[in-house]
């Protein structure tokens, strides 16, 4: 795996937008920029504005309603052959009804397989909980390679690759994610 996972506190990224340290992107944003560092040389793009917001970026971004988007496209509509692939907390919104988009039954299930079967590396997140539906679906497909990162009672954040992970609650003890999904191809 070239991309490193393990996070301390000092690692922690702390920003004003979205109050990011009181919240999973802490953790998300760092290690999303060092994915962006290591491949934004191999047909990047990033699924969902995510990291234009936090640091300087010139790689393709699609989101359908954000400003910030390079490109106002849909996840569904993309084909990610021979691309590496960025998605922080996009994911689980999609189909779900979520920023005025549609409301689709298990297509953020169906945009994550399309991702991770056509591109050439990707690296996908979001908040363990959110969207139990799609927990289920990558608890249940023995495809995806996953490990998560899941919040303690001292609201650090631990690596871990337990099962249990998928019965954290969003939202409970702590604001937004308690546990985070990362879910993996060619790292």
């Amino acid at each position: 795996m070239k991309i490193d996972f393990s996070i301390k506190p000092d690692d922690y990224f702390d920003h004003p937008y979205n109050s990011t340290s009181t919240n999973e992107r802490c953790i998300e944003v760092p290690i999303g920029i060092r994915f962006l560092n290591l491949f934004r040389e191999d047909n990047f793009i990033e699924v969902g504005a995510v990291l234009p917001h936090y640091v300087k970026s010139d790689h393709d971004c699609i989101d359908p309603v954000d400003p910030i988007a390079s490109k106002k496209e849909y996840a569904e509509n993309i084909n990610y052959t021979d691309l590496s692939v960025l998605s922080i907390s996009t994911i689980e919104h999609i189909g779900h009804g979520d920023y005025g988009l549609p409301k689709k039954e298990n297509q953020a299930q169906e945009v994550l397989l399309k991702i991770y079967k056509q591109s050439n590396k990707c690296l996908i997140s979001w908040p363990v909980g959110y969207n139990r539906d799609l927990d289920s679906y990558v608890k249940k497909n023995s495809l995806f390679k996953y490990v998560f990162h899941k919040r303690t009672k001292q609201n650090e954040w631990i690596l871990s690759t337990s099962q249990s992970v998928f019965n954290t609650e969003y939202g409970t003890p702590f604001h937004a994610g308690n546990a985070v999904i990362w879910v993996y191809k060619n790292l």
